[in-house]
C-alpha cells in the first residue's frame, strides 16, 4: 500500500516524530504463569507449487436467507481448473472466510523477515494513519450494513491487530489517545494499493499532522494470544472518532529477534433504534 504523491510530503516528518517519542509503557500483565509460545510453520506443500492448475474464483455473489428476515450475505466460489459439470464435485465451506478472496493473505512482516514484501500489503505501515476517512467510512458503512428495514442509529468500524511471533517484537504497533487529536490534525489522502505495477484499487484514508500535545502508547512484549483492539470510525460525534496509529522500531529490543509478523482484521459494528 503507498499514498499519492501530495501526502508523501508529511510521511517523512510525522514517522520521525513517532520515533523521538517516548512511547508509554502499559502496566505489568500480571496473575498469569508462564506461557509456552508455539511457532507454526507454514509447510511447502501449503504454498502455491508450480506446474498445479489454478482454478477462478467466482463473485462475489448475494446470499438472502429466507429464514432470517433481512438477513444478507456475500458469498465466493472456487472453481477448480480441473472441474467438469458432468461429474459431482467436493464442496468445502469456510465460514468467514473473505480474507481467502486474497489467497496471498494480508500478514504483515518485519523488514527482516524474507516474507516482508513478498505478498500484498504485507510491509508494517510505518506512517501514522487512520485507515478510513469520513467519506471512505460512510461507504463501507453502506456496503456493509444488514438490510434489515430497520433504522441505524449509530455505526463504528474497529481494527483487530495480534502478533503472531513470541515476544519481543522488533516493530511494535504504536496507537494515538483519540482525545488528544484534533480535525485538523487530520490530512486526507488517497490509499493506493497496487499489484503487479498497477494500482488495483484505491480508496480515501487520512495522515495525521504532528502536534506536541499528541499522547502515544503501545504494548509491549505482546503474545500471540493477546489482541490490540481500536476504533478507526465512529458515527457518534460524542465519543472518541478514531485512533491514528503506526509502526515503529522499538529501541529495547535486542538484536537477533525473530521479526515481527502479525495478522489484522477490521469489522463493522451496527447500532440499530
Amino acid at each position: 500500500m503507498r499514498y499519492s504523491a501530495a501526502a508523501v510530503l508529511c510521511l517523512t516528518v510525522v514517522s520521525a516524530t513517532l520515533a523521538q517519542q517516548p512511547a508509554t509503557q502499559p502496566a505489568a500483565r500480571g496473575g498469569r504463569g508462564p506461557t509456552t509460545q508455539y511457532t507454526y510453520p507454514v509447510d511447502p506443500d501449503s504454498r502455491p507449487q508450480e506446474g498445479v492448475p489454478k482454478g477462478t474464483l467466482e463473485g462475489p455473489m448475494i446470499f438472502k436467507s429466507q429464514i432470517f428476515d433481512g438477513t444478507v450475505r456475500e458469498y465466493w466460489v472456487y472453481v477448480p481448473a480441473q472441474y467438469t459439470p458432468d461429474k459431482p464435485a467436493c464442496v468445502l465451506v469456510f465460514q468467514d472466510g473473505q480474507r481467502a478472496t486474497n489467497p496471498r493473505g494480508v500478514l504483515r512482516f518485519g523488514e527482516r523477515s524474507p516474507q516482508s514484501g513478498a505478498q500484498d500489503n504485507s510491509r508494517p505501515a510505518r506512517f501514522v494513519h487512520v485507515d478510513v476517512s469520513d467519506t471512505t467510512a460512510l461507504q463501507f458503512y453502506e456496503r456493509s450494513r444488514p438490510h434489515n428495514g430497520r433504522r441505524i442509529r449509530r455505526s463504528a468500524q474497529y481494527n483487530v491487530w495480534r502478533v503472531l511471533t513470541p515476544p519481543p517484537q522488533d516493530v511494535p504497533l504504536a496507537v494515538c489517545d483519540a482525545r488528544s487529536v484534533t480535525p485538523g490534525e487530520l490530512i486526507a489522502a488517497d490509499a493506493l494499493f497496487d499489484r503487479d505495477g498497477a494500482i488495483a484499487f484505491s480508496f480515501e484514508a487520512w495522515l495525521l499532522r504532528h502536534d506536541p500535545r499528541q499522547r502515544w502508547a503501545y504494548f509491549s512484549n505482546m503474545n500471540p494470544g493477546e489482541v490490540l483492539l481500536f476504533k478507526t470510525h465512529d458515527t457518534d460525534p460524542a465519543v472518541a472518532h478514531c485512533v491514528p496509529h503506526g509502526a515503529f522500531d522499538a529501541p529495547e529490543c535486542p538484536a537477533g529477534v525473530t521479526p515481527r509478523a502479525s495478522l489484522e482484521m477490521r469489522g463493522i459494528a451496527y447500532w440499530f433504534d
